[in-house]
């Protein structure tokens, strides 16, 4: 019998990976359009030969994931999807400021 054959080996496995792709599709849905419209942006100014917009470059790995109440850094232990909103209890470890439910129904 091997580990893929428990039953509760496979599903806290498969827990998991779904809460590792769930965080990773939050960041997707968050920053593509930020960086869509980022690019639109600079196309537009080199259509109209105006100097390019000053914002920061964004990308699915950076900048780092940051509160959004006071800005500072989250750290990759503060970053653990479900269990490290649980240890926090719900709320950035810097401010204080509530941070929302994961896994919400509405």
């Amino acid at each position: 019998m091997t580990a893929f054959d428990d039953p509760v080996f496979f599903t806290l496995s498969c827990t998991a990976l779904g809460l590792v792709v769930g965080s990773f599709l939050n960041v997707v849905i968050l920053r593509l359009p930020k960086m869509m419209e980022l690019s639109w942006r600079q196309e537009c100014c080199d259509l109209l030969d105006q100097p390019p917009p000053t914002d920061a470059s964004i990308s699915l790995s950076h900048p780092g994931s940051c509160c959004p109440g006071c800005g500072v850094s989250i750290k990759p232990w503060q970053n653990i999807p479900v269990l490290s909103w649980l240890v926090l209890r719900g709320k950035c470890a810097s401010c204080g400021v509530s941070i929302s439910r994961p896994l919400s129904t509405g």
